[in-house]
C-alpha cells in the first residue's frame, strides 16, 4: 500500500520499517517517529478534584502515535488530552501529524476553549469532546470550539470529523473552517433525549 512518497509501513514480524523517502538522498534527511500518544495532558484527578485554569498559547505540537490495541475511537488520547479538568484554553497553536485526536477533552470537562487553532493531518478527529458513559452524570459540558482551522482528519480511522460530540453537550462549536474530512465536518453522537433524560443523573 506504499504508493506514494512519504508513506511508510512497520512490518511487525521481520522488524522491519519500509519508508518511501520524500527526497533523496534518505541519509540528508530528517526522520521522526511518534513514541507517545499525547504531548500535553491535564487530568485532574477526579471529578471533585479538578484541574483548572490553564492557558495553552502559541504552541506547535507535532507527531503522536497511535494505538493500535485500542479498538474505539473515542478511547485514543489527543495530542492534548483534558480530562477532569475546566477552564483549561488551547488557543492559537498548530497540532499537526496526530495519530489520534488533535485537542481531546473527555470526562468531566466543562468551560474549557478550543479557539483559533490550525489542526491538521489527524490520525482521527480534529476536537473530540467525549462524556463519560450513559448512567453517569452529565459533566462534559459547557465547553467552546470556535474559530479553527480543521483539515486532513480521520488519516487512521476513516470516519474522523472536525469536531465530535459524543455524550457531550451544551458546548458552542462555531466559526470553525472544517476541510477534507472522511465523513462529517461536526458530528454529534448520544442517545435520544428521552433517553437521556431518564438514564443521565444530573
Amino acid at each position: 500500500l506504499i504508493d506514494k512518497p512519504g508513506e511508510f509501513a512497520l512490518g511487525e514480524a521481520d522488524g522491519y520499517l519500509y519508508y518511501w523517502p520524500r527526497s533523496e538522498p534518505i541519509e540528508q534527511q530528517e526522520i521522526i517517529a511518534p513514541t507517545v500518544p499525547s504531548i500535553i495532558q491535564v487530568k485532574g484527578r477526579s471529578a471533585t478534584a479538578l484541574a483548572r485554569n490553564i492557558v495553552f498559547q502559541g504552541l506547535t505540537l507535532t507527531v503522536t502515535d497511535f494505538a493500535k490495541s485500542v479498538i474505539h475511537f473515542n478511547d485514543h488520547d489527543g495530542a492534548v488530552h483534558i480530562e477532569n479538568a475546566e477552564k483549561v484554553t488551547v488557543q492559537f497553536s498548530k497540532v499537526r501529524n496526530t495519530g489520534g485526536h488533535g485537542v481531546m477533552l473527555s470526562g468531566y470537562a466543562q468551560e474549557n476553549v478550543v479557539y483559533g487553532n490550525l489542526l491538521e493531518d489527524l490520525g482521527i478527529h480534529g476536537v473530540s469532546l467525549h462524556g463519560p458513559a450513559i448512567g453517569d452524570a452529565h459533566v462534559n459540558k459547557n465547553n467552546r470550539v470556535s474559530n479553527n482551522y480543521i483539515r486532513r482528519g480521520g488519516q487512521l480511522y476513516g470516519f474522523g470529523s472536525g469536531v465530535m460530540l459524543d455524550n457531550s453537550g451544551d458546548n458552542e462549536v462555531s466559526y470553525n473552517k472544517i476541510t477534507d474530512m472522511p465523513r462529517y465536518g461536526v458530528s454529534l453522537k448520544g442517545l435520544t433525549y428521552g433517553r437521556m433524560a431518564t438514564s443521565y443523573k444530573g
